[in-house]
């Protein structure tokens, strides 16, 4: 059974636990799948922070953070060992570097900030060193050699102080500090 299927089937046992061991979760499961690959879909859920891990009396217990998504986010990589993990926000997939880019746009359109404004919420020093987000002259001037943001005309957000770029240099660290922020303090629904 692939590890995406062994992922749904644990996800689904916390509709009714709310802590399980992984010797549990293997007695749980309908199907007969092998313990390995148990601890394979436990281990891509905590990466994915998506099961948080706890110590009782000796025994490792692993609850759900947060409700259960109606559509998991798995690490995946791809031949040259990139992570090319994809997520769900209003209604879209996204890679990581788009996801953030439709998450600053979303945030601009509904609340129209100026730029001082959006760096309070989306703070820059999220991606070092060139920051998440730069005007538009700043950005072109530090893309010279390669391309660190979003530059394409329709990429470029307009704020009213002037146009902005997201920076597209996204790791699966930074991203989660992105969600973290969009889900946390803003609401937003990123699975």
């Amino acid at each position: 059974m692939k590890n995406d299927e062994v992922i749904k089937l644990v996800l689904e046992l916390f509709i009714e636990h709310t802590k399980l061991t992984a010797k549990e979760i293997h007695e749980l499961i309908p199907e007969d799948i092998a313990m390995i690959q148990i601890h394979k879909a436990i281990k891509t859920l905590k990466e994915s922070k998506m099961l948080k891990e706890q110590l009782s009396f000796d025994l490792k217990y692993f609850s759900l953070i947060g409700s259960v998504p109606e559509k998991q986010t798995s690490v995946k990589v791809d031949k040259g060992g990139r992570d090319v993990s994809k997520y769900k926000f209003n209604g879209q997939e996204y890679g990581k570097s788009r996801l953030a880019h439709a998450i600053i746009t979303s945030y601009v359109k509904k609340n129209k900030p100026t730029y001082k404004q959006l760096c309070e919420v989306f703070p820059v020093k999220l991606i070092p060193p060139y920051g998440l987000i730069k005007p538009k002259a700043e950005a072109l001037e530090v893309s010279k050699d390669r391309d660190r943001f979003f530059l394409k005309d329709h990429e470029v957000i307009e704020l009213p102080d002037g146009p902005v770029c997201v920076s597209n240099q996204f790791t699966k660290e930074r991203i989660e500090k992105l969600i973290r922020i969009a889900q946390e303090e803003l609401g937003y629904n990123i699975n």
